[in-house]
């Protein structure tokens, strides 16, 4: 399965996802698409628009305990955004070996490196190509897994702060 994080808001691109998968659905008949976020009016309209689109489920909210779980299990992480000012699910799902598909966009890119497939979010057809790759290519996945486990590592919280104090310090001048 793949799992999308976060849907509640247009600028998470449900709308984007659930059009690709209808693409890569076809392609991919073993494989499901899970949904896990908040309820919104946004997520309930996107839903019901694509109610008939076979194996995508809904699962609310999961808990942060368990979201580690969900990722691990995964054969993917999809967060096309349209936006992000970091995109901490990125470094969360390769932290736990999860490989990612990512918007081309915004700060996204700089978060995910070389560790994960860049995609337009506006695009359909590439987050579907992206998906089909991932769902079809043990070899992907696994370049991925290792490289994101790599690149999670980068991020820590001591080197936040290290970061934190850096710039508040320039400002401060």
């Amino acid at each position: 399965f793949f799992l999308m994080v976060g849907a509640t808001t247009s600028r998470k691109n449900l709308n984007g996802v659930l059009q690709a998968w209808q693409t890569a659905g076809a392609e991919l008949p073993d494989h499901q698409l899970l949904i896990t976020s908040g309820d919104s009016p946004y997520l309930q309209r996107t839903l019901a628009k694509f109610a008939g689109l076979p194996r995508v489920r809904y699962l609310g909210r999961v808990p942060d305990r368990e979201l580690g779980a969900w990722l691990r299990a995964a054969d993917g992480l999809v967060y096309p955004s349209f936006y992000e000012g970091f995109g901490l699910p990125i470094v969360e799902a390769m932290a736990v070996g999860c490989p990612v598909i990512t918007g081309n966009v915004t700060a996204m890119p700089e978060t995910a490196g070389q560790a994960a497939l860049l995609v337009t979010p506006d695009s359909p057809a590439e987050i579907a190509a992206a998906l089909t790759t991932l769902g079809q290519d043990q070899s992907v996945r696994t370049e991925l897994r290792i490289a994101g486990l790599e690149r999670a590592r980068a991020f820590t919280w001591e080197g936040t702060a290290e970061l934190t104090v850096a710039a508040l310090g320039e400002v401060s001048r």
